[in-house]
C-alpha cells in the first residue's frame, strides 16, 4: 500500500512495519 505509506510514513505508531 504505497499511497498509505505517503500519507503516513511516519506512523510507527500504528505500524511499527512502516518505519520512517
Amino acid at each position: 500500500i504505497y499511497h498509505f505509506k505517503l500519507i503516513i510514513h511516519c506512523a510507527e505508531i500504528l505500524h511499527p512495519k512502516i518505519s520512517c
